[in-house]
Formats: C-alpha cells, sequence, structure tokens
C-alpha cells in the first residue's frame, strides 16, 4: 500500500496550493492598481515547490499562474482598450518569462547553489523583461517591471 506522501492526491495539494497562491498574488499585484509589495511575494510559491516536483510540473505551475495572474489585465485591454486579441496573446510572453525563470531556479537549486538560484532568477527576469521591452511594439506595457514603475 502506497503511503500519504506517494499518492498522487498527496502530491497535487501542494501544487495547487502553490498554483493559487502565486496566481492570486500576481492578480493583485499586477494590472491597473497593483499592489507592489504583492508582486515581489508573486513568484515564492511555485519557486517554494519547485525543489519537490518534476521539471515539467515547476514549468506547468509557473506559466499557469501566470496567466491567471494576468487575467485582470488581459481583460482590460481587450473590453476597455480594444486591444486585438493576437496582441493580448502577447501576454504569453509574460508566462514564458517566469516559466524560464522558474526552471533556471530548480535546476540550480538541485545543484545545491542556494544564493546562485536565488540571484540569477531576478538576474534572467530582470534580463527578459529588457529584451521584451526592446524588442516588442508594445515596450514595457506587460511586464511586471510595469507594475512597479511607481515604487
Amino acid at each position: 500500500m502506497a503511503s500519504v506522501a506517494e499518492r498522487p492526491a498527496a502530491r497535487a495539494v501542494p501544487v495547487a496550493v502553490a498554483l493559487m497562491a502565486s496566481a492570486a498574488l500576481f492578480f493583485v499585484g499586477t494590472g491597473l492598481h497593483p499592489v507592489w509589495w504583492v508582486t515581489w511575494l508573486a513568484p515564492l510559491p511555485v519557486l517554494l515547490l519547485a525543489r519537490r516536483v518534476s521539471a515539467r510540473t515547476t514549468g506547468s505551475v509557473a506559466a499557469l499562474a501566470q496567466l491567471l495572474g494576468m487575467t485582470g489585465y488581459a481583460h482590460y485591454a481587450l473590453t476597455v482598450l480594444g486591444v486585438p486579441v493576437p496582441l493580448v496573446a502577447g501576454i504569453c510572453v509574460v508566462a514564458a518569462v517566469f516559466t524560464v525563470v522558474a526552471l533556471e531556479f530548480r535546476a540550480v537549486l538541485r545543484r545545491g547553489h542556494t544564493l546562485l538560484a536565488v540571484l540569477g532568477a531576478g538576474a534572467t527576469w530582470a534580463a527578459a523583461e529588457y529584451l521584451v521591452a526592446v524588442l516588442t511594439p508594445t515596450g514595457s506595457n506587460w511586464m511586471i517591471a510595469n507594475s512597479q514603475a511607481d515604487n
């Protein structure tokens, strides 16, 4: 008989909690009226989960949490601003950034380099946001840095 820790349902609970917590924090921390300090906490549930789950689960949870967290802003862009759907689909770029950051964090952390994992995650996110801001026609509009501009 499988122990509680080995049952799929028992493994799914921390994944679901991390997903919902991170998504909720991204939702509150970004958008039109962001609570700026919440944005800094948003990646933590997924990053804390990363060491205990597979790379596939880490990447999936990171992407989905970011996408769910940005739904309020996407809704505003579609309904109020009238931004075309393909452009709003650019939100996937933001989700890809968090996915890459979470996977990099997991890989470095599993090698035993905690400080390097933390510093690397921040540096990767900042570099990705810079590249998106420079290379896309909307600039930094969809990026996390935009919600931090006044702080």
